[in-house]
């Protein structure tokens, strides 16, 4: 199992408002992951695992690139322009109140600008109008970006912001009571550490678009540098200065969770629990078992019968793909089975001759997994876990096309591979990459992993509850009808 390397909670980015962050983390959820999982799980294709892995992951990337986006005004004017060019002037989220998309908010004049107002109060602090509104706008930007449709009213979505913005106010009066804005040697070696961890990321994933023939590693690590500050601003001085203006908050975090553990006997019933929860899903439910393989760090539970897989993959080119399917229909109905043979050919043989290529290097002695990255196409391949762990398939997978599945199950050692398959995406080779023993995951190996997310939720938990504390405490009164 992945171990994590940091507990440090993932930082929002400069520029961002914490309030905008939690609602664009939501809106990321539900219209990315859970969207992108469940388009998938309802799909009738054979071969939609991959698919819909990669749909949930770039539509949540998307949206996070959106609080990146959001705070340039001219980026924002852009949005505005093309949502609107779509036809999508009317959008209810776009009304701001006194509009007919809010009248429950009450009548004004959306021409006129009235002067800010209170409409959050709390002990030693007010939070106006105009700042609810300038999230507000944030937020509406992040749906123009995005072409995302709305999810909840205006008024719905002031009020979240109201509540958002009354617990950053409350988090940062907190945080000067308890001295959390003094930045000792301590924490500027661990903001050096977490900066350089960052850059280093960045850098090394800029390094995938810098393809130069000539240079060496060196100079090519320097040219992903440069490009990186060009392109995106980013340095290793911008990260730490990032870095250390929000340093506060982890010092805070670490100063409301301080105090939270788990015992051995919560862990050991906690291991159980979800062992027993896990044997019941994936027995009635095999599908939930390759899902979570290709996504979940904690599987507990192994079914019997199953292998993984890993792939290079030539995809078809979309109308390429889409003809593939006609033509297989033909044949089925009795077309001329000569000419649509013929026809089909054609349309892998570059695919085809490509994979060929592969399959000599792999009989010459080159390993799986770089021919993976010079020739495949699969960006589960080349994310975790599925670049580590493969794909796990069985004979009765539901997830695959026939043709994948006779092929990867047809493979008689671990190690072997497959000759070149035809499916309705494209061309794969595939290699018998293991097996789990089935049965429950012994404890003593997930035991240190399962520690780290349970003390990870009750540290959420016990960060939300003394921040709801915090709010009770310090009187917070909301006054909606007040926003014109």
């Amino acid at each position: 199992m992945a171990k994590k390397t940091s507990e440090t909670r993932k930082r929002r980015r400069k520029g961002v408002p914490m309030s905008v962050t939690a609602l664009c983390m939501v809106a990321a959820l539900l219209f990315g992951g859970v969207a992108g999982y469940l388009t998938g799980r309802m799909s009738s294709g054979a071969s939609d695992l991959r698919r819909q892995l990669t749909q949930a992951k770039t539509s949540i990337a998307e949206l996070q690139s959106a609080l990146y986006l959001i705070t340039e005004d001219s980026q924002y004017e852009e949005g505005a322009a093309a949502f609107s060019a779509a036809g999508n002037d009317n959008n209810e989220l776009l009304a701001m109140p006194g509009d007919s998309g809010a009248a429950d908010w009450g009548g004004s004049d959306a021409a006129a600008t009235p002067e800010p107002v209170a409409v959050v109060e709390y002990d030693g602090g007010s939070i106006m109008s105009d700042a609810v509104l300038e999230q507000y706008d944030l937020l509406v930007s992040s749906y123009l970006q995005q072409g995302y449709e709305r999810s909840e009213s205006p008024a719905e979505a002031l009020t979240e912001i109201m509540h958002s913005l009354a617990a950053e106010a409350i988090l940062l009066q907190k945080a000067e009571e308890l001295d959390c804005y003094t930045i000792s040697s301590q924490d500027e070696a661990d903001i050096a550490l977490l900066a350089q961890e960052e850059y280093d990321e960045m850098v090394n994933t800029h390094l995938d678009t810098v393809n130069e023939e000539g240079l060496s590693s060196e100079a090519l690590l320097q040219k992903a540098q440069a490009e990186l500050l060009a392109e995106e601003g980013v340095s290793l001085e911008s990260i730490t200065a990032e870095i250390r203006e929000s340093w506060w908050e982890e010092k805070l975090y670490a100063m409301m969770t301080a105090g939270v553990a788990v015992s051995e006997e919560e862990l050991r019933a906690q291991y159980d629990e979800q062992v027993a929860a896990q044997k019941a899903l994936y027995e009635e439910f095999p599908d939930e078992y390759e899902f979570d393989m290709a996504v979940s760090d904690q599987v507990l539970y192994h079914l019997e019968g199953y292998r993984a897989v890993k792939q290079i993959f030539l995809p078809l080119e979309e109308d390429d793909a889409a003809r593939c399917d006609e033509i297989l229909a033909e044949m089925a109905s009795g077309g001329d089975q000569t000419a649509l043979t013929k026809e089909l050919d054609a349309l892998y043989a570059p695919l085809e001759a490509v994979a060929q290529q592969a399959l000599s290097a792999l009989d010459a002695g080159a390993d799986f997994d770089q021919l993976i990255a010079e020739y495949g196409q699969d960006v589960g391949m080349t994310e975790e876990p599925t670049a580590s762990r493969g794909y796990y398939v069985s004979a009765n997978s539901t997830s695959w096309e026939q043709a994948f599945l006779d092929a990867a199950m047809a493979i008689d050692h671990v190690g072997g591979t497959s000759p070149i398959v035809r499916t309705s995406e494209g061309v794969h080779i595939l290699q018998w990459f293991g097996e789990a023993t089935p049965g429950a995951v012994p404890y003593e190996q997930v035991r240190d992993e399962l520690e780290q997310t349970m003390l990870e939720e009750l540290r959420a938990d016990a960060y939300d509850q003394q921040l709801a504390d915090w709010l009770e405490e310090a009187n917070v009164r909301f006054y909606p009808e007040r926003i014109q």
